[in-house]
């Protein structure tokens, strides 16, 4: 259906230029949904459907934003599908800088702030892999803060349930603690009661014991003792 859509020219370029009420385009929709066969579609269609003047639709309308100022990217990386991330990250939309991955959205959060906030580990960990290697903090803001001055780490540990757990777990990665973009210690302070619900009550809490492991490995003290579950 979305590949008869975007046939012939003119109607690929009112499908693709056309936004709802929300100021949502298609490839925003399918992104905040995870639909990765449609935002493939939709990606290919936006690098091969001209505008009048000649110039690539791509660079007009990709990173258009919606009324909550989020771009298809930002709704991308805030979604629970790492494989339509994947899609955005193996482009050379960001090397054209077409995708801005430091967009703010209404809340003051950067598309990697909003993959921490949510729990969104995998994305968080494509990201770090992509960026960190690749142009490094030159492209991503890694120090960026939201609108209410929290971090990449505060912003993960105020999620709840394991995947809370293994963003932080993946921001404590030796490249951001190296580059002073992630401090072990705050990571302790945020996490600290969360820990110690854990200890009290390993079959329910969610799981902090690698948590745990990694903090001590970075040379944090006075960490609990850790117990296992039975």
């Amino acid at each position: 259906m979305v590949g008869m859509l975007l046939q012939p020219k003119l109607a690929a370029q009112i499908t693709l230029t056309l936004q709802n009420a929300a100021g949502q385009t298609a490839l925003s929709l399918a992104c905040e949904g995870g639909h990765r066969r449609v935002v493939e579609l939709l990606l290919q269609a936006l690098s091969q459907t001209p505008t009048p003047d000649g110039s690539n639709l791509a660079d007009m309308i990709i990173d258009l934003a919606d009324d909550w100022k989020r771009s298809p990217f930002a709704c991308d990386c805030a979604s629970k599908s790492p494989e339509t991330v994947e899609l955005f990250l193996g482009s050379d939309l960001f090397k054209r800088k077409v995708v801005d991955p430091n967009s703010i959205c209404a809340y003051g959060m950067t598309p990697l702030a909003s993959a921490c906030r949510n729990g969104r580990w995998k994305v968080v960990q494509l990201l770090l892999d992509r960026f960190l290697s690749d142009g490094g903090p030159s492209l991503v803001n890694f120090g960026a803060v939201d609108g209410q001055d929290r971090g990449l780490l505060s912003l993960a540990a105020r999620g709840s349930g394991p995947d809370a757990t293994k963003t932080v777990l993946v921001l404590l990665d030796n490249r951001l603690v190296d580059r002073g973009f992630i401090s072990p210690k705050e990571a302790h302070l945020l996490l600290d009661q969360k820990i110690r619900e854990y200890l009290k009550n390993p079959l329910t809490a969610p799981d902090m014991g690698p948590l745990i492991t990694r903090l001590r490995e970075l040379g944090c003290e006075g960490l609990p003792a850790q117990t296992s579950a039975q």
